[in-house]
């Protein structure tokens, strides 16, 4: 019979160093959960890196699932700095911006039930979560913070260090839209607060704090004091403004309460590289926008595109794509990316004090076929 190897030891035996035999288990085995339950002794760092899975729940204690006596965690009250909530008040604000995500599916031992969590990009039903929970079951759903569930589909996914992905659930509108920070805002020391699915439960949180600003190669932030579990895989981390400063990405199996997340700054890049590659799709429209300002300025226009021939100009500001407003670039990114047709799609944006608006009409890229 053939020996097995766990993935990491297999990198190893093929001449990888540790380090890189870790980051390639965290990256190229995102669905290795889907084929078997979870084991006891699977590590920590494996654990979270994943969506929960299995057939039995995880016990928490009080303090894991925020519900500590007396309203505010003692180490988290209000600090008096501006903008900075009370841990009731951050509670209060930014459930209703997170989602618990559940996957239902089987396999030849049986039924399994997959968790995660994410947070509302849009208010029409746009939700960010982590790439490595995405794959299909036979029922996936996004619940609400009031317990609402909708089946979703998958927009977008970005995997390697981005670690993304975009769903779409089509319910009630408006909902709470989630505030997206800065990573250059974020200081060592900085309390957090993170929000998950551990074992069905849904919308748990815990409160950390921010020990490192930068690490993973500057893609993500080290956060120590909190234990992240499975289950919090794609789930907001936000800081004490009710900011998402970070997306829930990995724990570290020799630390303990320690995890590494997807910097808020890094997951703006992945909505870049959304625009630059929304062609797949099919149609293009040929605005650049930068996607790490806090609206959505136009960066560029190709000379003869659509956009141009429509004329929006570099320094305008976008304010909507067809029915969706827009609060920022990645508002934009997921616009695009949806434009699936050569159909007519007005824009309205601000060019300086003065609205404007125009209508664009998508090109196609796709190749021409080939003709011997």
């Amino acid at each position: 019979m053939m020996k097995k190897f766990s993935a990491p030891v297999l990198f190893l035996l093929l001449g990888l160093s540790p380090a890189a035999a870790e980051t390639a288990w965290r990256i190229d085995f995102p669905f290795r959960h889907l084929r078997k339950p979870l084991a006891s002794h699977t590590s920590t760092s494996e654990l979270v890196q994943m969506p929960e899975k299995g057939r039995h729940g995880v016990k928490l204690t009080a303090e894991e699932r925020g519900r500590v006596p007396g309203g505010d965690p003692p180490a988290f009250a209000a600090s008096g700095k501006p903008g900075v909530r009370s841990g009731e008040s951050l509670v209060a604000h930014c459930l209703p911006r997170s989602v618990s995500i559940e996957i239902a599916g089987h396999d030849s031992e049986g039924g399994w039930v997959s968790h995660g969590a994410g947070s509302i990009l849009h208010e029409s039903g746009y939700i960010l979560t982590c790439e490595h929970i995405t794959a299909a079951g036979d029922r996936n759903h996004v619940i609400l913070s009031d317990g609402a569930s909708f089946p979703y589909r998958v927009v977008w996914r970005a995997g390697g260090t981005y670690d993304m992905a975009v769903l779409k659930i089509e319910g009630r509108e408006p909902l709470p839209e989630v505030a997206l920070g800065h990573s250059d805002a974020v200081s060592a020391g900085e309390r957090v607060m993170i929000v998950g699915n551990p074992g069905g439960r849904r919308h748990s949180r815990l409160f950390g704090e921010v020990e490192q600003t930068s690490c993973g190669g500057g893609t993500q932030i080290h956060v120590g004091k909190a234990r992240v579990m499975p289950g919090y895989s794609g789930g907001p981390v936000f800081n004490m403004r009710g900011e998402l400063v970070a997306q829930v990405h990995v724990s570290i199996r020799t630390m303990e309460m320690a995890s590494r997340h997807i910097r808020v700054d890094h997951l703006r890049t992945a909505f870049a590289d959304m625009i630059r590659t929304a062609g797949t799709q099919g149609f293009e429209v040929g605005l650049t926008v930068d996607c790490q300002a806090d609206e959505a300025a136009v960066a560029a226009v190709a000379p003869g595109s659509p956009a141009a021939r429509a004329g929006i100009r570099p320094r305008d500001v976008l304010t909507r794509v067809g029915a969706m407003r827009l609060r920022h670039g990645p508002h934009y990114a997921v616009a695009l990316c949806e434009i699936q047709s050569a159909d007519p799609v007005g824009f309205a944006f601000r060019r300086g004090d003065k609205e404007m608006s125009a209508t664009v009409i998508p090109v196609s890229r796709k190749p021409p076929p080939h003709r011997p």
